[in-house]
């Protein structure tokens, strides 16, 4: 991926304001990938974070991408309180 087309996603990621609502959530569910990409899934995992309702609610098959294993783990620790 070249410089200006990794600058121009990192754009567009930041252009979207939270919250977002819970099909956006869903549909946002789509775009990790299989790294941290330089700290752009945070900037993702919280924006999927901000709809009123989880996005992940029951624990994904093994083997699934990280990012939706973690967000399954955040929401599971919110039912310990």
């Amino acid at each position: 991926m070249s410089d200006e087309t990794f600058e121009e996603l990192e754009r567009l990621l930041h252009a979207i304001e939270a919250p977002v609502t819970d099909e956006e959530a869903r549909l946002l569910l789509g775009s990790f990938g299989e790294d941290n990409c330089f700290g752009m899934a945070w900037t993702l995992l919280h924006l999927v974070e901000s709809a009123p309702s989880p996005a992940v609610t029951s624990q994904p098959p093994e083997g699934s991408n990280m990012w939706i294993e973690n967000l399954w783990i955040r929401y599971r620790n919110t039912l310990d309180d």
